[in-house]
């Protein structure tokens, strides 16, 4: 994967407290590096990747609770890693075609 950091348990656990701000604070400070290279690594524009970015933590919020650590289930970085690729399939597969560039389908964005 892309420079992961190391995962703390017990900051996700933080997470799941809507209450708790700076674990929230700390999770996007620690994550949205990753999650912004990864989308401009796909060749999105700086801004898109931060909205992208930003939309990404917002999924995070809605879906927190389900995450369990297990040895089973996916590690964090590997859920937050999947949100992220949907996201940015999802972004990419929504984007006009940039006249400028001269791109004339979504296939020409993606390679």
């Amino acid at each position: 994967m892309t420079d992961w950091p190391e995962t703390s348990e017990s900051l996700i656990l933080r997470v799941k407290d809507p209450q708790d701000e700076a674990s929230w604070r700390e999770l996007v400070a620690v994550y949205r590096p990753v999650v912004f290279r990864m989308a401009r690594s796909r060749g999105l524009q700086h801004e898109d990747a931060e909205d992208l970015a930003q939309g990404v933590f917002v999924s995070v919020a809605r879906a927190i609770d389900q995450w369990q650590p297990s040895d089973e289930g996916p590690r964090f970085r590997n859920w937050l890693a999947r949100i992220t690729r949907n996201a940015i399939i999802n972004a990419l597969t929504r984007l006009r075609p940039d006249r400028a560039a001269g791109a004339s389908s979504v296939a020409d964005v993606l390679n």
